[in-house]
């Protein structure tokens, strides 16, 4: 079940219940007997790449499938993408278990969908909390997505964390398995995640920009170059992926005017690369203003970033 896009406006209705949004990767988790596998949003199998997420015995039924978030959190506590997404490209299994044992993962579970071979979809989101809470035992490896009330003051808090944003859920709401205005995410920063569908060179070595892009009504269309908000790590872990998806010609069906100076090339990539980004509005041609990189979205199919 994914979220709409929400504003301040939701945190004041009184039939939703409110969590904080935490900066991870969603997967599903199921539990049969002892395993656990952990699918992410492209429909992958990472468990393994999270050998420190034994928590089968957290889970006090013989089979259940759970929804919920998996968070690195750093030496202050907080969540840090970065931290996570770094894990999320190591395939060496030594690299595995040492990065298990000194950045360990941990699920934040936020929903219940299916109980010993019962579907529990149907039930009303707030039975489905009920439930979870009796069926994970918490460890510092699974903890229990935290809900209020109170959305407005919830808000306050983020805020006063840094942390993401909220997510507004309606208390009645059944799960559903697409996008749902029962559902809503409310971001601090106005985002967007978008396709990355090239690179323009640079002065140095790496790249000047990202020229990215986004799904409308089926067709893949322009929206802009993203040329800030990039640390030496981000710029470190995109450019050997950026020339492993480097293709001859432009995915988009009309090519775009990248407004290039003379010394600057563009080169393209397959659209398979999902990242998000901050900016400050659209243009009325659709063209993003101030865009920023903020992270890598390796837990999103490249069909999820609609405009």
């Amino acid at each position: 079940m994914l979220a709409e896009l929400g504003s301040q406006d939701d945190l004041k209705k009184n039939d939703f219940i409110f969590e904080p949004k935490f900066d991870g990767t969603r997967v599903l988790i199921y539990k049969q007997k002892e395993e656990i596998k952990l699918i992410n949003r492209r429909g992958l199998n990472i468990s393994y790449r999270y050998p420190e997420l034994k928590v089968a015995g957290n889970i006090e039924a013989d089979q259940a499938v759970l929804d919920g978030e998996l968070v690195v959190f750093d030496r202050t506590g907080k969540p840090n993408f970065y931290l996570l997404a770094e894990r999320e490209h190591i395939e060496s299994r030594l690299k595995i278990r040492l990065r298990a044992k000194l950045f360990p993962a941990t699920l934040i579970v936020f929903d219940v969908l299916e109980l010993n071979g019962k579907p529990l979809v149907r039930k009303p989101l707030l039975e489905r909390k009920r439930i979870l809470e009796r069926l994970v035992k918490e460890s510092e490896r699974i903890r229990l997505c935290p809900w209020t009330k109170e959305g407005r003051k919830l808000w306050k808090q983020v805020r006063k964390l840094g942390l993401e944003g909220v997510m507004a859920k309606r208390i009645d709401s059944p799960y559903i398995p697409q996008r749902s205005d029962y559902w809503l995410k409310i971001k601090l920063l106005k985002t967007l995640d978008v396709v990355v569908c090239g690179w323009t060179s640079g002065r140095r070595n790496g790249f000047g920009s990202l020229i990215v892009g986004a799904y409308k009504d089926g067709k893949l269309v322009y929206l802009g170059k993203v040329g800030t908000g990039f640390s030496q790590e981000d710029v470190k872990l995109l450019v050997p992926i950026l020339k492993k998806l480097e293709i001859k010609t432009c995915p988009f069906k009309t090519l775009p005017d990248l407004d290039l100076p003379p010394d600057r090339k563009a080169f393209w990539t397959k659209p398979k690369l999902v990242c998000e980004v901050r900016f400050q509005q659209l243009s009325p041609e659709g063209i993003m203003r101030a865009p920023a990189f903020l992270r890598l979205r390796n837990d999103k199919p490249p069909s999820d970033c609609q405009i």
